[in-house]
């Protein structure tokens, strides 16, 4: 027949246990069989074999007299009665003897065959299952007044099986001899602990209802299986989602501004702790930073992050998929890279962002820094773009029209605000300014020596006052440490009265748009990047539709922290064709410097996006420089910053977008 379950299957091959298949029929036992090898030394002395306590026979067990040759002896029992004592499962054996013995076996005969149980086997040399005729080679156990007896447990299957569950594993409600065995529950909850939810607890105590016993419930309240944005943690208790991550959105908080400030120590805030969930935002930027401060010093000189030493995670960003993952972090200090370290955990919330359950830093001053851009200048609001260097110190420097005031100018900016107001004041913006004497910390200084985009006459840094802060046709206005805000002294080479003249105006700008992601050389950018990909697109073709004009984009990197920079109308181009996925190649650049380069962008229906400071977006395996980002380009080949743009070292990579 083709039926399974009697014993032989439908692909006629033996059944039996374990093989996944219950079979019910097949196994019958028919007969049991003791022998065993012993000699009574002067009288005759009984042999007793025993199922479960349950005595077989009892009787003579030798003649009497003494021989290396005794011969074997064998009782069959056949008696239904008896044979009934045997179950499927463990069973125990057992058997006794008063003189010398050299070994005893039982062996259970069914209908599918033989299985052989060992009693006794002198110095276990195989006698037994050889059923070796000589007692005294190779030997035997007793004196001939002593009781031998042993007794063994041996799994048999007898009667059919009850259960199949395809392993030699009992305790899991099936044993190894595939029955039926009573359910182990080690917590009294009710649930065997084979199929135990959360053992140690109860599996009945689940309130929120969510298929989770309290005991084992990540998050109690809550469904635990509710996972948005797929980040192993449930939505209500997610940092990401439930609002309870603390916010750090503090400028000088960004590893790429530079402060001349009272350092700010971390240690102080009793916040961070190891157990608050933390974020980056706004222009502290949307991620820790992912590579050291520079120029990190006691003095402040030129240091970032508003600190002495800034931390950064010297580690790759967790995905999702990930979950919570723990990762290192340095803290550079005096030029070296990792001079404390710590570790926190990191929780990616999708889009590029992440969480950071922040412990204490070790002293002051310590500061964990973001990866946000330093504000940058635009041709807005009646402002103009100068030549030379724009960023120094967080500022961003304009020029505002004759009858503008600096308020004016940085408010036309999309979220701009006026730090010239700061001149004077305590806090990061804190610059002093002298106005009768100034000094070389004066923020006019500093103006003079950042590329002097005022154009004042002279050589004397120190010989210049106050920075602007607005102008009328007959009265400039400054402000001074002494908080007075006219009479503050000229713009040398310039005077109060000039109909052409123009202000500088230190402003602070709106954060644009931002894709980062890690990247591992030789495989293909995991899922979660490229869809942090299309979300940034998505956003660029947002800010586009609703008119938003850009005014830089930056190509950054783990390999070039500062990277390759477009400003002008370029960037706007740049962004139109990025956000549609269309190609475009040749696109002019101007760096800060006034320098002209080519960048492109590749798109195309069914195929990846890019983005390049390159006149085409070509696979340069052999250009060691090259700027090119393609995240979700179907092989390894994703780009690269100031690498081979195929082919190349595992990397962080970032895009932006300022407006």
């Amino acid at each position: 027949n083709t039926t399974n379950g009697d014993g032989c299957s439908s692909s006629c091959v033996v059944e039996k246990c374990p093989d996944g298949a219950v079979n019910n029929n097949s196994v019958k036992l028919t007969a049991i069989h003791f022998e065993w090898l012993a000699s009574a030394q002067h009288t005759q002395q009984q042999v007793e074999f025993t199922v479960n306590g349950h005595t077989i026979f009892n009787q003579i067990g030798d003649t009497g007299t003494w021989s290396c040759s005794p011969g074997t002896h064998a009782v069959t029992v056949t008696d239904p009665n008896a044979l009934a004592y045997v179950t499927s499962g463990s069973n125990q054996f057992g058997w006794s003897f008063k003189g010398i013995v050299a070994w005893a076996v039982v062996t259970l005969e069914t209908t599918a065959g033989y299985q052989e149980i060992v009693l006794h086997d002198f110095g276990a040399s195989g006698g037994a299952h050889n059923r070796n005729p000589n007692l005294c080679a190779p030997g035997y156990d007793g004196d001939g007044t002593t009781v031998i007896s042993d007794t063994v447990k041996a799994g048999t299957s007898v009667v059919g099986e009850q259960c199949d569950d395809n392993n030699s594993t009992s305790g899991d409600g099936c044993d190894k001899f595939c029955m039926i065995e009573p359910c182990k529950d080690s917590d009294n909850d009710g649930t065997c602990d084979a199929t135990d939810k959360c053992p140690g607890f109860d599996d009945g105590d689940d309130p929120d209802a969510d298929g989770v016993p309290t005991g084992c419930d990540k998050c109690i309240g809550y469904n635990d299986h509710t996972d948005t944005n797929g980040n192993q943690v449930a939505d209500g208790c997610d940092p990401c989602l439930n609002g309870s991550a603390i916010v750090l959105n503090e400028q000088d908080r960004s590893a790429l501004v530079r402060w001349n400030g009272t350092p700010v120590c971390d240690a102080n805030n009793s916040n961070f702790d190891g157990t608050h969930w933390f974020k980056f935002a706004g222009p502290a930027g949307n991620a820790m930073a992912s590579w050291p401060s520079p120029g990190s010093s006691t003095t402040g000189a030129d240091s970032r992050c508003g600190t002495h030493a800034g931390g950064w995670l010297n580690d790759t960003h967790p995905t999702p998929a990930q979950g919570i993952v723990s990762k290192n972090v340095c803290f550079s200090f005096l030029g070296t890279a990792c001079w404390s370290t710590s570790t926190t955990n990191v929780l990616a919330c999708g889009g590029g962002s992440y969480v950071y359950q922040l412990p204490t830093p070790t002293g002051c001053s310590l500061r964990y820094c973001g990866n946000g851009i330093a504000p940058t200048p635009a041709a807005q609001g009646g402002a103009t773009v100068l030549a030379g260097p724009r960023e120094r110190y967080g500022f961003a420097w304009y020029t505002g029209s004759v009858g503008k005031t600096c308020d004016q100018v940085c408010a036309a900016l999309p979220g701009g605000a006026n730090l010239t107001a700061e001149v004077g004041t305590s806090g990061p913006w804190g610059w002093p300014d002298a106005c009768g004497s100034a000094t070389a910390a004066d923020i006019s200084t500093l103006i003079y020596n950042t590329g002097n985009p005022g154009g004042w006459s002279g050589t004397a840094a120190t010989a210049y006052k106050t920075v602007g802060y607005g102008y009328t046709s007959s009265q400039y206005f400054g402000k001074c440490a002494s908080g007075a805000t006219t009479g503050c002294g000229n713009f040398p080479g310039d005077t109060n009265s000039a109909s052409n003249r123009n202000i500088v105006c230190p402003c602070y700008r709106e954060a644009g748009i931002q894709f980062a992601g890690d990247f591992t050389s030789g495989a293909t950018a995991p899922a979660q990047i490229q869809n942090d990909w299309t979300y940034f697109r998505t956003q660029l073709q947002a800010a586009v539709n609703d008119g938003r004009t850009f005014s830089r984009v930056i190509l950054r990197g783990s390999q070039d922290h500062v990277g390759k920079v477009c400003v002008g109308s370029g960037a706007q181009t740049l962004a139109t064709n990025l956000a549609a996925g269309t190609q475009i190649t040749n696109v002019s650049c101007l760096d800060p410097q006034g320098n002209t380069s080519m960048w492109s962008t590749y798109g195309a229906a069914g195929s990846y996006h890019s983005i390049a400071a390159e006149p085409s977006n070509g696979c340069t395996a052999m250009n060691v420089n090259s700027y090119v980002v393609r995240p979700d380009v179907p092989s390894s080949n994703w780009g690269g910053i100031n690498t081979a743009s195929c082919s190349a070292p595992s990397q962080h990579m970032e895009v932006l977008f300022d407006y």
